[in-house]
């Protein structure tokens, strides 16, 4: 069964023109735009996390875009081609937020790729606000990213809103009245219901809260 679904996965990424860089236990390292340039080479990878979540719809995927080094990685005595960076290393950080007890998300990506403009073509982003995640020293802007028309542009659009408002606040009163204010929307789209549960927990300890999601390691 683990040999089918890698298969199709691996296909979902050759469809693109992507390479499969490795296999991880029960999942995949994939690359766009190397070792050759590719061009959409960003709306590519994207368009390959939405058909691997709809051959494995419970699958994480996370998505990065930018430089970084390819080449030979190991031993003298067995090595293999890998890639090196910040970028992956984002990539895999963004891939581990999608827990659900940490943000509860199928494709996760940053804001390299959310404002690729051929992405977004391939895509639709809604954006889930800035986070820390482990291992990472600065925050990261994020995005999830599902397929085009799933979310009314409205509806997007009060995400994202709302996510603002969300990092802008401070203090336990501010906070609360967000957290109210999301919770009568919340059956409208999971993120609204996300963002009033972070909201309400963060009201009941204001102390701290920097306009940054620090989720559970």
């Amino acid at each position: 069964v683990l040999f089918r679904s890698m298969d199709a996965l691996a296909r979902a990424v050759f469809e693109q023109q992507g390479m499969v860089v490795d296999f991880t236990g029960d999942g995949l390292f994939a690359a766009f735009g190397v070792p050759a340039e590719q061009q959409g080479h960003v709306a590519a990878a994207v368009r390959t996390a939405l058909a691997m979540r709809a051959v494995a719809p419970a699958s994480r995927i996370g998505i990065d875009a930018g430089r970084c080094l390819f080449g030979p990685m190991g031993a003298r005595q067995h090595a293999k081609l890998g890639l090196f960076g910040t970028v992956v290393n984002r990539a895999s950080r963004m891939e581990a937020l999608g827990r659900p007890e940490r943000l509860h998300a199928g494709v996760l990506c940053t804001a390299a790729v959310a404002g690729d403009e051929a992405a977004r073509e391939a895509a639709q982003f809604v954006r889930v606000g800035l986070v820390q995640p482990a291992g990472l020293s600065e925050p990261v802007e994020v995005f999830e990213a599902l397929a085009k028309g799933a979310v009314p542009p409205e509806l997007s659009a009060q995400v994202e809103t709302a996510s603002r408002e969300l990092e802008t606040a401070r203090g336990g009163e501010a906070l609360a009245a967000i957290a109210q204010r999301l919770k009568q929307g919340a059956s409208m789209h999971a993120r609204l219901a996300w963002l009033a549960a972070q909201a309400e927990r963060l009201a009941a300890s204001p102390e701290g809260w920097d306009g940054v999601h620090r989720p559970a390691k």
